[in-house]
């Protein structure tokens, strides 16, 4: 296991026993507070226990999160490598792999390519004035020149 993992495990462990413990003091507090009539007796449950049980449950759960958002960062430099070695990978007949080679094809109901007309290979849009200039057709139907 890396030490990676074991410093992810130890954050969850502390952060899941402080958030208990915090909601704990805080109910030890409630307990000491309302088994006594007096204001003066009141407030020093309300001090160290409320406040430290609240305290230690915000920590808690703060050490948790960052053991989550660990957790994500590990699994994205994972996914990271992953990605990277399969891009790497030579294909079968020797071509190198590029992010568009083996993707599926989008045809058209007859099993052909979609037809894409006069659009550019490049993916660049195209004015209806290039398009027309590029197909010979009138940009605007009814307001050609006289």
């Amino acid at each position: 296991m890396r030490s990676e993992q074991r410093f992810q495990q130890i954050l969850t462990l502390v952060g899941g026993f402080l958030m208990p413990l915090g909601l704990a003091v805080i109910g030890i507090g409630w307990y000491g507070t309302a088994h006594t009539g007096y204001v003066f007796e009141q407030l020093p449950y309300l001090v160290s226990c409320g406040l430290f049980g609240l305290g230690l449950t915000f920590c808690g759960a703060l050490i948790f999160f960052s053991a989550w958002l660990a957790r994500l960062a590990q699994l994205q430099r994972e996914q990271t490598e992953l990605t990277r070695r399969l891009l790497d990978e030579p294909h079968p007949n020797g071509l190198r792999s590029t992010t568009t080679q083996w993707l599926p094809m989008v045809t058209e109901p007859g099993g052909g390519p979609p037809d894409r007309g006069s659009e550019p290979l490049d993916g660049s849009v195209l004015s209806a004035d290039q398009r027309a200039a590029r197909t010979g057709q009138a940009a605007h139907p009814g307001l050609e020149e006289q």
